[in-house]
């Protein structure tokens, strides 16, 4: 999962996605999303 580094707090975030999508997910957070090219 890739998001925006200013959405809240690491732990939190982890936290969302991982109960949202239903499983441990690997979460890379950048100042600017638009830069992230690693599919």
């Amino acid at each position: 999962m890739v998001e925006w580094d200013g959405a809240g707090q690491k732990e939190s975030r982890q936290d969302f996605w991982n109960t949202l999508l239903g499983h441990e997910v690997h979460l890379v957070r950048l100042n600017n999303i638009l830069k992230f090219t690693d599919w």
